[in-house]
């Protein structure tokens, strides 16, 4: 459901939201597209609130879709709105990978099975290649450490099945649990991540997650980063306002998020950050050394 307070966000005092006689936007290419990627829940439920505002203050010419693992004919499962998928041009990729960015850029995403879940092979660069590639394009990278990720995505997968090879996690004890999320971030979302970020095209922006939880000041200005990158040469000066009072709403130090299903408990969060010291030692050093 939309967010009651991105919408208010987004209007003046009285509610209804005015555009000065004097602005006038330049309207984009039809054909160009926007991408928010990201590898973890609290980056996914953050771009998904900035992406809305972001699709919000576009009106009715652009809507946002939330890419989930099946879709179904035309429409995308998961998108905000309605609307056919040929129509849509705000996306947001919860697992975004090298292979994804390069599939997408060449128009070559399989929408039956968008994420290579279900056995299928992926395109090889040939294959990529042979489509030319498309020049209307930006992005938003959302990255953050992976250890922060690991200890966050254990606490996280204790309470949501949404990816069935962490579901064991819940009949083990800590200790093993969280080796076992280590595992899933090194081989999987943070393998996935790392890739993406170091073969990024010049159309994408990686940004820390890190920079939007350092502080308010600092979250404000990554977000005026990003929506610079985003709208820069589209959006008016009072479009950027509204954009950047509606993206405060969602700084953490500030306001309570509107879903708290993605925040984990600080002392638990704690607790687990400990633990790891307590996993085998070789998939640690792994996570420790996708840092670098």
């Amino acid at each position: 459901p939309r967010s009651p307070v991105a919408d208010r966000s987004l209007r003046d005092a009285s509610g209804r939201s005015r555009r000065p006689k004097s602005e006038r936007r330049w309207r984009p290419p039809d054909d160009l597209q926007w991408i928010y990627g990201s590898h973890h829940k609290a980056g996914t439920a953050l771009l998904l609130q900035l992406g809305k505002d972001h699709a919000n203050v576009m009106g009715k010419q652009r809507s946002l879709c939330w890419v989930k693992s099946a879709l179904r004919g035309d429409e995308p499962q998961g998108c905000s709105g309605s609307g056919r998928r040929d129509r849509m041009r705000i996306w947001l990729w919860s697992r975004l990978s090298k292979q994804i960015l390069s599939e997408f850029e060449h128009d070559q995403v399989d929408w039956s099975d968008p994420y290579h879940i279900n056995s299928r092979a992926s395109l090889n660069e040939s294959q990529i290649r042979d489509a030319p590639p498309r020049s209307n394009l930006r992005g938003v990278h959302i990255i953050r450490d992976p250890i922060a990720m690991a200890i966050s995505g254990y606490i996280y997968h204790l309470k949501s099945p949404e990816v069935p090879v962490l579901r064991p996690i819940v009949n083990m004890s800590m200790a093993e649990g969280l080796a076992k999320v280590v595992l899933y971030t090194v081989h999987i979302s943070g393998k996935e991540m790392v890739e993406a970020y170091s073969s990024a095209p010049s159309w994408v922006m990686n940004i820390r997650y890190e920079s939007f939880a350092q502080s308010s000041e600092s979250f404000d200005q990554t977000a005026a980063a990003m929506y610079e990158h985003m709208l820069g040469d589209i959006y008016t000066p009072w479009e950027r306002q509204k954009l950047l009072k509606a993206a405060a709403m969602r700084d953490l130090r500030r306001h309570r998020p509107y879903d708290e299903d993605h925040v984990a408990d600080p002392e638990l969060k704690e607790k687990v950050a400990k633990m790891l010291q307590s996993i085998p030692p070789e998939p640690l050093r792994a996570l420790q050394k996708m840092r670098e």
